[in-house]
Formats: C-alpha cells, sequence, structure tokens
C-alpha cells in the first residue's frame, strides 16, 4: 500500500513539474523588469566579496545594506549566488512553486482521496495570481515563505497523529524558522496550527498548545529581532488608507474570480467588498461541522491576515496579485474534501483548464514590457504606480516625452513620492529641461535628503545651468551620504574643475583611489565567494 502511495506521488511531482514549465516557461526568456532591475541585476551588494556582504546580510542595518523594506535574508542570500543570468534564476522559482504545489498536494491528502489531492495541487499550481510571485524573482520571499508554511503545517499534522512526535515537531519548528527568514509572511505557519487546534482537534488542546510552545517562543524572538534590533526601513510616503475589511473582500473576490490580471491595484470600494467577508463567515457558520470546509476558510485568511493593514506596512498596492499566493490553497483544500466523483472532476477539470490558459497567456506577456506597462495604467489609472512603472521603462528607453508624461501623471497622484520626483527630474533632464529638473529634484531631496542618488541628480542638474558652485556643493554632500559610491567623486572633479583646482584634483584622486580599492578587494584571496 506505502510503494502504491509513493509511486502515486512520484507520479503526481513530475506531472507537476512538467506542468510548471508548460503553463509558466514563456517568463524564462522575458527581460529583467520590475523589482528584479534594482534588487536583483542591479543590486551592487552582490559584488561584494563573501566575507563584506555576509557582514551586512546579518547585521541589524540590513535595510539599508540591501535596501530592502521587508526582512526576506534567505532570499537576498540566494540571489547573492544566483542573480544572472534571469532564465536560471527564475527556473528555480519555477521548482520552488513546483514543490510547493506538491506540498499542497500532500496536504489535500489530510481530507481527500489521491486522486482529488492531486487535482487540489494542480489547481494551486495553475492559480493565475501566481504569474506575479513567479515572474519577478524578488518577490520569490512570497513562494519560499508559503513551502515552509505548508511544509510547517504537514509536519505539524504528522508529530500530532504519531506515537514519537518530537521528530515531526522539531521539523515542523524549522519550517517555521526558514519561512520566517523568507519572509515575515512565515508567521502565517503559525496561525496555521492555531487553526488546526481549534479546528481539527478540539479535544486535545491543552496538549496540543503546550506542543507548540516552541512554535510560538521562535517567532516572538523573531518579532523582537525584527522590530527591536533591526534598524528600520526609511519611511515611504504614501497616502493610502487602511482598509482591512475591504481588503479582505477583495482578496476573497479574486480567488473567486481572479480576473483581470494586473501588476497594480486600486482598492475601490464596492457592494461585493462588503458581502463576501460576511458570506465567508455564514458560511463557516453554516458548515461548522465540517472541518475541510471550516479549516479551508480559516486557512485562507490566516495567509491573508500578514495583508490586511492591520498592522500598517510601506506599500505602493492596497492589495497585490502576489499576496494571494498562500492563501489559495485554503479553497484547494476544501474543494478537494467535496467534489467528489466524476461530476465532481470535471468541475476540476474546467476550472483548471482555464486557469492554466489565463496563466500561460499571462507569462508570455511580461515578455513584452511595452505592453504589459501600458495593460498596466489601463487596469489602474488611479493608481500612481502604474504610471510610475511606464514611466520608469520609457526613462530606460530613452522616450523622454513618454516619460516625463508619465512621470507627471505619478506626481500628481502622489507628489510627496521623491522616487516619482527623482525619476521625472531625469526624464527632465533628458529633454534639456534643465531649470525644470531642478525644481523637482528639489522636491525630491527636502524629501529624502539622505539620498545620495537625488544629490548627485540635482548636482548634473546645476551643472548643466553652469551654476557650478552649488553643483559641486551637492556632488560633495552625494560624496559624504555614500562615500563608497563612485559618480559623485567624478562629477564633484568637473564641478570644481573651473573654481578650485585642488579640490577637483582632490576628487579626481578620490575617485581614482575607490576604483583601485574595489580591484583590490577582488584581486585579494578574501575577495573570493565561497
Amino acid at each position: 500500500m506505502r510503494s502504491e502511495e509513493a509511486r502515486f506521488s512520484a507520479v503526481v511531482a513530475a506531472a507537476y513539474s512538467a506542468g510548471v514549465l508548460a503553463v509558466y516557461g514563456a517568463i524564462l526568456p522575458a527581460p529583467v523588469f520590475l523589482d528584479d532591475l534594482s534588487y536583483v541585476l542591479k543590486q551592487g551588494v552582490f559584488e561584494l566579496p563573501w566575507r563584506n556582504f555576509a557582514a551586512g546580510l546579518f547585521s541589524p542595518g540590513y535595510f539599508a545594506f540591501t535596501t530592502e523594506r521587508t526582512y526576506q535574508p534567505l532570499v537576498t542570500l540566494f540571489h547573492y549566488f544566483l542573480h544572472e543570468p534571469a532564465w536560471a534564476y527564475r527556473l528555480a522559482g519555477l521548482g520552488l512553486h513546483a514543490l510547493a504545489s506538491f506540498a499542497v498536494y500532500l496536504a489535500a491528502r489530510r481530507f481527500a482521496g489521491r486522486l482529488e489531492a492531486a487535482l487540489a495541487g494542480a489547481l494551486f499550481l495553475v492559480f493565475p495570481t501566481h504569474t506575479e510571485a513567479l515572474a519577478v524573482s524578488a518577490y520569490k520571499g512570497h513562494i519560499m515563505a508559503a513551502a515552509c508554511c505548508v511544509a510547517a503545517w504537514l509536519c505539524w499534522d504528522r508529530a500530532a497523529s504519531a506515537r514519537k512526535p518530537a521528530p515531526w515537531l522539531a521539523a515542523s519548528w524549522s519550517c517555521l524558522v526558514v519561512g520566517l527568514l523568507s519572509k515575515e509572511t512565515g508567521l502565517a505557519a503559525l496561525l496555521l496550527i492555531a487553526a488546526d487546534i481549534a479546528i481539527l482537534r478540539p479535544g486535545r488542546r491543552a496538549r496540543l498548545l503546550a506542543a507548540a510552545l516552541p512554535h510560538a517562543a521562535a517567532a516572538g524572538l523573531y518579532l523582537l529581532v525584527r522590530f527591536a534590533w533591526l534598524v528600520p526601513p526609511g519611511p515611504l510616503d504614501i497616502a493610502a488608507p487602511r482598509q482591512p475589511y475591504l481588503a479582505l473582500g477583495w482578496y476573497l473576490g479574486s480567488i473567486l474570480w481572479p480576473f483581470p490580471l494586473c501588476m497594480v491595484r486600486s482598492l475601490k470600494p464596492g457592494p461585493a467588498l462588503y458581502l463576501l467577508p460576511a458570506a465567508a463567515a455564514a458560511l463557516a457558520w453554516l458548515r461548522r461541522r465540517d472541518p475541510a470546509t471550516l479549516f479551508g476558510l480559516a486557512w485562507t485568511v490566516a495567509a491573508l491576515a500578514p495583508f490586511l493593514h492591520v498592522v500598517a506596512f510601506a506599500h505602493y498596492n492596497p492589495v497585490a496579485d502576489r499576496y494571494l499566493y498562500l492563501a489559495a490553497a485554503g479553497p484547494c483544500l476544501a474543494l478537494a474534501a467535496h467534489l467528489r466523483g466524476m461530476k465532481g472532476r470535471l468541475v476540476f477539470y474546467a476550472v483548471a483548464v482555464v486557469w492554466a490558459g489565463s496563466s500561460a497567456a499571462r507569462s508570455g506577456a511580461y515578455r513584452q514590457p511595452e505592453a504589459f506597462c501600458d495593460q498596466t495604467v489601463a487596469c489602474a489609472p488611479e493608481n500612481a504606480f502604474s504610471h510610475y512603472l511606464r514611466g520608469c521603462y520609457r526613462l530606460l528607453a530613452e522616450d523622454f516625452p513618454g516619460a516625463a508624461y508619465d512621470l507627471d501623471r505619478a506626481r500628481a497622484l502622489s507628489p510627496r513620492d521623491a522616487g516619482v520626483l527623482r525619476y521625472l527630474g531625469l526624464a527632465r533632464l533628458g529633454l534639456r529641461q534643465y531649470a525644470g529638473a531642478e525644481d523637482v529634484l528639489r522636491e525630491a531631496s527636502a524629501l529624502a535628503p539622505r539620498d545620495a542618488r537625488i544629490r548627485n541628480d540635482l548636482g548634473t542638474a546645476l551643472l548643466e545651468l553652469g551654476r557650478l558652485r552649488q553643483a559641486a556643493e551637492e556632488f560633495d554632500a552625494a560624496v559624504s551620504l555614500d562615500p563608497a559610491w563612485p559618480p559623485p567623486y567624478l562629477n564633484a572633479a568637473k564641478a570644481w574643475g573651473n573654481l578650485d583646482r585642488k579640490r577637483a584634483e582632490s576628487a579626481r584622486r578620490s575617485y581614482e583611489e575607490l576604483l583601485e580599492r574595489y580591484r583590490a578587494i577582488w584581486k585579494s584571496p578574501a575577495g573570493t565567494r565561497p
């Protein structure tokens, strides 16, 4: 019997691996885009020697060191070793997704037969909103944390029924820790275990709560490290109201109907958003004696809890497709327990085919960044980030008029976003509108006074306007803010050239010494990666 189960599981694993490539393979040759440009491809810390990189990665200054806004050291470590070529780290992401889907299959076996469980895992595999987390490697933390959450619950479930639970409890605890180091949302594993105790094993609560104490201790220690030891990232001045109830309604609606797919979202109040959470609560009450349905609903809410803005976090989107990654497993588990027989399987097949087609089409869209950006703006015209996104791509393509148009619209929607103002300044520099570039870059500098890039760009605008001393002072300020970044040294040498030859020569020497220091680091034995 066990060998038959093992053979079936091997077939499922192979089918999922092939299915991931068939549905999402179009992502592999797509150009690098979105957060991967800054957090993977152009992430300067990945060029540091291992010793220097590790010192920054495991320090209180993690956020300043990596410029990340969420704590995901294992994702950062992964990209240190694999940050090019793009197809390689995307392929690794597809492998992780196949693994997570297999974990969902194993979880569904708790409530259903082998075939129904395999179909539940397949539904999770092709769920359309997963394309966002798979296409952008910087979002890999969602996949890693989700896989660890499912694994932590699976081990917990085995421990609850094992004669010797200690090894399974230790494995569950380890999965929780790895999930927490992948992304803050790894805390959802603790909520899944709590739901398990409350719904699936109500008669053993006291004993199981005691067994869960090491998990709670690990989560508590993690929260101390995350919010007390680590120096927090700088504020993101985005005016967005916190609407947990409406956000929950949006996510529940997107699980039922995950269309249209969009990289940028806005939360628009409507009757459905108010009704869906109440409908879910009513369903939970009606099915209160049905553990599978109740646990599936609890799973969904537990997985969404970190994204409902109950605890505020910096964001450009009040809701996002990638935040549904772990939550999508909840309905799959509940369906697996109830859609038995040929009719139930036909429903599975029909939904899976529709979702797979949508996911494959969306994967192909990432290969055409310009059309992708146009669709994003059309999907969320009232969200500043959609215009900012297209403006940045137009800037990279040196379409300065188009970039200035989009970034002006983004500025109108989010006037206190220093990043929007900076790129608008660069677009105006490209258009040779130097006075206009100075205006917006001064605004950006006032909002982010410790951003060396903005001060350097402002110095460039002043240099083009012929105000050499002011330009030189901005370049010097950029140097003092980020002494390890070479461009301001060279720019300062240009600005001081006709004002103070000694200072110009000093800046040029500093620039050359900095470059030589980088070369020396890489030539030294300590500069080699393990």
